[in-house]
């Protein structure tokens, strides 16, 4: 029984490795891309290995095309940024985990058959720990978030709405990312609403620029992120109905080694400040505009991240939009 479940696995593995190898290549704009089909019911690939925008630093993305993206020329699909898209779909990082977000959309394309499954673009950081982040963040590399957000808005994004039928209301285009990557999916539904219709938002990092500088006692609303999300929205006038949608998560398993320890607890700790942030100086409304999960089993990890997706696109999904 081992023998046989060792072969099957490194079957899978080498036909994923030589599927992106030797897949169909083709080039859109000049930039090199492979179609590749791992076998998802939920839909197949456009791989870019070293996308090249003007301005943006060369990056990995994996544009994922639901499975009538080629019969249904008619129709334009929504969008949703992936980030830490190395491990959207397949094993990968430092636990060699996965999201597994094609499950999620599998059950999303199921319960909402009338809605369109989305378009995903999982973008793979070049150095996560600066483009994800906006302060330091215990020695680390750091603070380009702001950068990477431009990018993100004004190049890639507007590449993907030229070569792909990418519906263009705002309400139906949203991001994903879980702990760095939470923390940049939050800042980009702030501080881009004119943008983003709804952000899932995942064991996010509010701790950085407190507990990583040893701001234990400061409350959130006094940090440089809840300031700049103030300012954007006095400039942009927002209007309640323009508002992301939210979802926000984390877990209570706070042992374990350091990323329970550390930061699943502190994450679970300037969550519900938020949370509060938002319902006061936003009026944001709960199961409105505003959903949050605190999941008792809920570890600092791609499992814990993979099954709590789908209640994730289930509450704030582009089928809510209403415009």
């Amino acid at each position: 029984m081992i023998k046989f479940s060792l072969k099957v696995t490194f079957v899978y593995i080498f036909y994923i490795v030589s599927t992106v190898v030797r897949g169909n290549e083709f080039f859109v704009e000049g930039q090199r891309a492979w179609f590749h089909d791992p076998g998802f019911s939920s839909g197949y690939f456009h791989s870019y290995d070293a996308l090249s925008l003007d301005g943006v630093p060369p990056f990995k993305m994996h544009v994922f095309l639901p499975r009538d993206y080629e019969t249904s020329q008619d129709n334009v699909y929504p969008l949703l940024i992936a980030l830490d898209g190395n491990t959207a779909f397949f094993r990968s990082g430092l636990s060699g985990s996965s999201l597994n977000l094609q499950d999620a959309l599998a059950r999303y394309d199921e319960a909402y058959p009338q809605s369109k499954l989305p378009i995903v673009a999982a973008l793979v950081p070049n150095n996560r720990a600066k483009e994800y982040t906006h302060d330091t963040v215990l020695g680390q590399d750091c603070c380009e978030l702001d950068r990477f957000l431009s990018d993100l808005t004004h190049g890639i994004i507007p590449w993907l709405k030229r070569h792909y039928r990418i519906d263009r209301r705002a309400s139906t285009l949203g991001i994903t990312g879980s702990s760095h990557g939470g923390l940049a999916a939050f800042a980009a539904a702030m501080y881009f609403p004119e943008v983003f219709g709804y952000a899932i938002v995942q064991s996010p990092s509010f701790w950085v620029g407190f507990e990583s500088q040893g701001r234990f006692f400061d409350r959130w609303g006094s940090g440089k992120m809840a300031k700049t999300i103030l300012k954007r929205w006095s400039d942009l006038n927002i209007k309640g109905d323009r508002k992301p949608r939210l979802w926000i998560d984390w877990g209570l398993i706070h042992q374990g080694g350091f990323h329970n320890e550390f930061i699943e607890r502190y994450v679970a700790k300037r969550s519900p400040e938020v949370l509060n942030w938002l319902r006061t100086e936003l009026s944001y409304q709960d199961q409105m505009d505003l959903y949050f999960m605190i999941d008792e089993q809920g570890e600092h990890s791609e499992a814990s991240w993979s099954r709590r997706l789908w209640p994730a696109i289930e509450a704030v999904g582009p089928h809510n939009s209403t415009n």
